[in-house]
């Protein structure tokens, strides 16, 4: 873990975002715009660029992850997981 994304793990994303109307239909409001928040800070960070826009085109693809009861252990979507 470098410098920025350790000071983005403990600080989480900060400034204005602009949050997108919800897409999903398994998030709440929110439970969206923190969701949201989270992507979009992580894909200002090189190693998780393109993230968010991953993430827009196919955000059901994350619902498993989002159900399950131990989500550490779920294989992310697309080449997420490598």
């Amino acid at each position: 873990m470098d410098f920025e994304e350790w000071k983005y793990f403990l600080a989480g994303p900060s400034g204005s975002i602009e949050i997108p109307q919800n897409p999903t239909k398994w998030l709440g409001d929110l439970e969206w715009q923190e969701i949201y928040k989270q992507i979009y800070g992580g894909d200002l960070l090189v190693n998780f660029k393109g993230l968010k826009d991953f993430f827009m085109a196919n955000f059901d693809d994350f619902i498993r992850i989002y159900d399950s009861l131990e989500p550490e252990k779920e294989p992310l979507p697309g080449d997420w997981e490598n």
